[in-house]
């Protein structure tokens, strides 16, 4: 009985994702490396992204995406820096940021990508706000605002807000 119960909920579950997947506007990001399928509301913004990685960097030069954005190094094509390609709160200790900025600067990251992930689920909202407060410290030193990738989003937009962004931060100068 328990059984029979179980099977009925993860059914009706997995035809319940299923079908809001099916329904849900999607926007098309292709690339050499693959077909992504993303909200329409996110579209755009990866599209842009994407086709400025490939026009401004090399296949061997790193990018950097956070929290978790490791799929554009994936459909670029382009290395990610860090040993972790997910960095969401509680993962770094302030020893691991500080490892993560030696590895950055060794491996001479041109750009950084900030995506509008909210991350509430894991007890903090904002990158660089929230937490990883000295890792977004030196960026800010380091780094500096690019290019804001999105539709309908204002001229310094926040982590949060209704309209999906990807920010884009360009090395200032030569990193020691």
């Amino acid at each position: 009985c328990v059984l029979i119960l179980f099977s009925l909920t993860v059914t009706a579950t997995l035809f319940g994702y299923a079908n809001r997947y099916r329904k849900e506007p999607r926007f098309t990001v292709q690339t050499e490396r693959g077909t992504l399928q993303v909200l329409t509301n996110t579209g755009p913004a990866v599209d842009a992204a994407i086709r400025f990685i490939s026009q401004n960097t090399t296949p061997e030069e790193y990018i950097l995406t956070f929290p978790e954005g490791s799929s554009l190094n994936f459909l670029t094509g382009r290395p990610f820096p860090l040993r972790y390609d997910v960095l969401t709160p509680g993962f770094l200790d302030v020893q691991a940021e500080r490892y993560a900025i030696r590895q950055i600067i060794e491996q001479k990251v041109p750009y950084i990508f900030l995506l509008n992930r909210p991350t509430t689920e894991f007890g903090a909202t904002a990158f660089g706000r929230d937490y990883f407060r000295e890792l977004w410290r030196w960026i800010e030193k380091n780094y500096e605002l690019a290019v804001v990738f999105g539709d309908d989003v204002g001229p310094d937009p926040q982590i949060g807000d209704n309209n999906f962004f990807i920010k884009c931060y360009r090395l200032k100068t030569r990193l020691p």
